[in-house]
């Protein structure tokens, strides 16, 4: 039948597939046997240390720096934890003394170190606010485990000098300034100090003070000196009006908050704010009386030797205004008669803010 001949002819070629396939399947499974052999064979791997194992995390570091092992030594956190620190020691230092900054470590050689204690020591040292970067670093060496600090020192003060100052102390002018030795060297603070210098001496009525930093205005200075000129007190000898009419002198007088010096040489120190200040007290004073228009200027004039000042003010009264007529609004249970009393003011009367404030306080009795 020609049915079984084709298939009896195609029966060899199938028989070779088979036997290709078969083949393929031992060859996959006999390399696959030897790879695990030869991988069992191997010695086993270390675990590989991960990043926490050989950084303590930054969290703990508030200047971003982490506790950092030296990378030439391979030991794990959990190792370093446990073994006692043979030495603590500090690097990077240029000016500070060794004993000055081992002050502030309070790790112990001898024992065991936890981070709290190393960050406690980081937080102490940096405080100090001598150092921009404090790093801790353990360090393997034939001794054992060190533990080192790191660190970076900003500039520091060696030298403070106030030249010229006679009538302020030099201790006041240090607190005044905050300028000490072994603070951190900073040109702006140095400004800073010299400014506040100037205003401590006005406010001591030394207006001709002259205050100049010598040294420490270059940032590789490392001392700061200041150099003063006093000057004389500048007093109020006179003080004197003109225009006014209304008020005399003697009355205007008593409301200057500027004094005159007693015999020219106690008292009265000039200053021109509260010169100032006089000038708006006199306007309010003239205003109560009704001189809504009234305008007050100042003029001043030193002496050559800057010792006195002469003070003029001068005055331009103005219209006084009177009371055209006084009106009640709001009362509904009191009369305007029950209220309004034998009043101060009352119509046609010149407006005087006094006599106003007490027609006020008897309507509120």
């Amino acid at each position: 039948m020609p049915g079984v001949a084709s298939l009896l002819r195609d029966r060899p070629q199938r028989v070779h597939w088979l036997s290709a396939i078969v083949v393929a399947c031992w060859l996959v499974g006999a390399s696959i046997g030897f790879a695990q052999d030869e991988e069992s064979s191997l010695p086993p791997e270390k675990p590989l240390k991960s990043r926490d194992q050989l950084l303590i995390p930054e969290s703990l570091d508030e200047s971003k720096s982490s506790l950092v092992i030296d990378p030439d030594a391979e030991i794990s956190v959990d190792e370093f934890l446990n073994e006692p620190v043979v030495d603590v020691i500090i690097e990077g230092r240029e000016t500070i003394a060794e004993h000055a900054i081992q002050h502030y470590v309070k790790v112990k050689t001898g024992r065991s170190v936890t981070p709290r204690e190393v960050q406690e020591d980081v937080t102490a040292l940096r405080r100090t606010h001598w150092f921009s970067s404090v790093r801790p670093i353990y360090r393997r060496t034939a001794k054992g485990l060190v533990l080192v600090y790191e660190v970076r020192e900003r500039p520091i003060i060696r030298s403070v000098t106030f030249l010229g100052n006679k009538k302020v102390k030099t201790a006041e002018l240090e607190a005044h300034t905050g300028l000490r030795v072994n603070q951190p060297f900073d040109v702006n603070l140095n400004r800073e100090a010299v400014a506040r210098i100037r205003s401590l001496y006005l406010e001591k009525g030394h207006r001709n003070a002259d205050v100049q930093m010598t040294k420490g205005g270059d940032p590789n200075d490392r001392e700061v000196v200041i150099t003063i000129t006093e000057g004389p007190k500048t007093r109020v000898h006179w003080r004197n009006f003109e225009g006014n009419t209304f008020v005399s002198d003697a009355v205007l007088r008593t409301k200057l908050a500027s004094k005159a010096a007693f015999l020219w040489k106690f008292g009265g120190i000039y200053d021109p704010q509260i010169v100032e200040n006089d000038v708006i007290t006199l306007t309010q004073y003239y205003n109560n009386l009704g001189f809504f228009d009234v305008k007050v200027t100042q003029r001043v004039v030193i002496d050559d030797d800057k010792q006195g000042a002469s003070l003029t003010f001068t005055i331009d009264e103005g219209q006084r205004y009177q009371i055209r007529n006084v009106e009640l609004i709001g009362h509904d249970v009191l009369s305007k008669e029950q209220l309004h009393r034998r009043p101060k003011l009352k119509a046609g009367d010149p407006f005087n803010y006094n006599y106003m404030q007490k027609d006020v306080a008897v309507m509120k009795d």
